[in-house]
């Protein structure tokens, strides 16, 4: 049985990715 914890950062890296940052130079443009 494993403890229910938040899943470790690699499982949750996979599972919801980190969009990249926004134009901010493009959109102000």
């Amino acid at each position: 049985m494993q403890p229910a914890v938040a899943p470790p950062p690699l499982i949750l890296r996979e599972r919801l990715p980190t969009p990249p940052p926004p134009p901010a130079i493009s959109s102000e443009t």
